[in-house]
């Protein structure tokens, strides 16, 4: 059965009522399908600067992501500082440009680092959301 939603009038009112489900209380998870992660990633509006490609760049990366899913989840866990996660950016980062210089050739169309990163980091955030893939946050 769902539970109540509350709405709250003031902010001592919230701090009451939320003291009072101590441990009980956890923010709503989402039980995301890895497809359902790499589809949604994503969105169209950064799709929309690389118009005009042989292949579509959704294609590129959704591909990419879904090739890489399982190792970035694994790697993951092994990020324990801001050192680690630069690192492991760097390296899901560098293998998004390559597969998408493999797939265009042609230098017109060539993903530039700031919005290969930026994929990258989008496809993590989904990763968090979903209570499946979901890692403790440590940094």
């Amino acid at each position: 059965m769902p539970k109540q939603i509350i709405e709250f009038k003031t902010v001592e009112e919230a701090t009451s009522i939320l003291n009072k489900f101590g441990n009980e209380f956890a923010f709503p998870g989402n039980n995301l399908s890895k497809s359902e992660i790499v589809k949604n990633s994503v969105a169209s509006n950064i799709f929309r600067a690389f118009r005009h490609l042989e292949t579509p760049p959704s294609i590129i990366y959704r591909q990419w992501a879904a090739d890489n899913f399982e190792s970035i989840v694994k790697d993951l866990k092994t990020v324990n500082s801001h050192h680690d996660y630069y690192k492991f950016i760097q390296k899901y980062g560098d293998s998004l440009l390559q597969r998408w210089v493999e797939e265009t050739l042609n230098s017109d169309n060539y993903l530039m680092y700031g919005p290969a990163l930026k994929m990258v980091n989008l496809l993590i955030k989904w990763i968090q959301v979903s209570e499946e893939y979901k890692q403790p946050e440590k940094i």
